[in-house]
């Protein structure tokens, strides 16, 4: 746990040095130092993440030639990585650096010290654990964030790029469309929530062997056998989660009353939704997962709003750093500690 806390306040260090140099080569320097505090951790570690162990048995089998059940770009990286004579470890680093690269690219200098803090505290557990989802996630991202800038090409291609790493990234198109034309106020967001709540602790364990038999029918009906997926009890206790939630409600209060943040609350709401239902069906926090990248968004929105001695920011950062804690407490980053690829030998 020691590890990822200094992990977090070096990066905040650093992309502090990023955002608030204003000399254009020391900001070069520091994004350099940033990026490579995120990397490293990432890319030397060994053993953990659930995932771990599959990703390189996936390079083994590739590498003896055999078939394997993944999309052709997940197929073509360890095939690049195999003809540069690389190991599987090498596959785990080369997914980690795309990942971070495809999230920080099209970051503004003055945004970074947000967005690498957030980074830390919400996304970075799950780029040890879900490798393909994550660097889906982030080429997502990474086209909107094109998109913004008018860009249009160069965002479509990357997104287009995206689906032949993970089919998860055809869940962006429905979801990213709702945030577009369902902008929701504060009021309605608030009044969701808890209708959400209700819904999820009263109705769906009801209606839950329905929906099982549902996804027994569906290309995921393979994660139904397994225990890691199907386990209620998950690694969170009852009163992490009704933190986590009481944590989720704070954000919602605390977002600027502005046109340009509807649509965050909207794909919030969404994020609530799946972390709910995925108490009962692990497999749908698959769909939450893809878009972890509001929360460093949503937190900008605050630093960037007129509140008094910026405390909207200030009590936004708290909740990012609490949800970073009930992680490490509850999640696989407290309960492993840090290994590298140096202590098998």
């Amino acid at each position: 746990m020691i590890f990822y806390i200094l992990l977090l306040c070096s990066v905040i260090c650093s992309s502090c040095c990023v955002s608030f140099s204003k000399d254009k080569y020391s900001r070069l320097i520091f994004k350099f130092i940033t990026i490579s505090i995120i990397f490293i951790p990432a890319a030397l570690r060994y053993g953990i993440g659930a995932d771990y162990n599959n990703y390189i048995d996936i390079f083994n089998s590739v590498e003896r030639g055999n078939k394997i059940y993944q999309e052709s770009g997940w197929f073509f990286l360890n095939e690049c990585v195999i003809k540069m004579e690389g190991n599987a470890q090498c596959m785990i680093a080369l997914v980690a650096f795309l990942t971070i690269f495809f999230f920080f690219e099209e970051i503004d200098s003055k945004q970074w010290f947000v967005y690498a803090f957030v980074f830390i505290c919400v996304i970075y557990s799950w780029v040890f654990t879900t490798l393909r989802q994550m660097l889906t996630m982030a080429m997502v991202f990474n086209a909107l964030l094109k998109w913004q800038k008018h860009k249009k090409i160069r965002s479509l291609v990357i997104a287009i790029l995206s689906y032949f790493i993970h089919k998860s990234a055809l869940f962006y198109i429905p979801i990213l469309l709702i945030a577009k034309f369902i902008k929701l106020k504060k009021r309605t967001t608030i009044f969701l929530f808890f209708i959400l709540t209700f819904f999820a602790f009263i109705i769906f364990p009801r209606i839950i062997d329905i929906i099982l038999n549902l996804i027994g029918m569906s290309f995921y009906k393979s994660y139904l056998n397994s225990g890691e997926w199907i386990n209620k009890a998950s690694a969170n206790s009852g009163l992490g989660r009704l933190a986590r939630y009481f944590v989720y409600f704070l954000i919602i209060c605390l977002v600027p009353k502005k046109e340009n943040s509807k649509s965050l609350q909207t794909l919030l709401l969404i994020y609530i939704a799946t972390d709910y239902f995925s108490q009962s069906i692990v497999i749908l926090n698959r769909i939450g997962r893809g878009i972890l990248f509001l929360f460093p968004m949503l937190t900008y929105k605050c630093y960037q709003s007129t509140s008094k001695h910026n405390t909207r920011f200030l009590l936004m950062s708290s909740c990012m750093i609490l949800l970073f804690l009930l992680s490490l407490i509850g999640g696989f980053c407290g309960s492993v500690p840090y290994k590298t690829i140096f202590s098998k030998y």
